[in-house]
């Protein structure tokens, strides 16, 4: 399961565990991750989220901004599978 979310160099970075999952900028990659991983309960998310304009991102909300699309699609693409 994903636990841990960052951003770096315009992507998303998943997590699980110490793993890295996937790091892509796509929501359709994002979201085919987290409805094939499963996000845990006590997910947590780097510091680099909140500033992600610092961390290749254009403004500081993007990286959250891509996040909450991803995740809503991706409870569209858990029903398909």
């Amino acid at each position: 399961m994903i636990n841990f979310i960052a951003a770096k160099n315009g992507n998303i970075e998943l997590y699980a565990g110490d793993k890295l999952v996937l790091a892509s900028s796509k929501v359709s990659e994002i979201s085919f991750c987290l409805a094939c991983e499963g996000l845990s309960d006590g997910v947590s998310f780097s510091s680099s989220m909140d500033f992600a304009s610092e961390y290749g991102f254009a403004d500081m909300n993007d990286a959250l901004v891509l996040f909450n699309k991803s995740f809503a699609m991706s409870k569209d693409a858990i029903a398909i599978l």
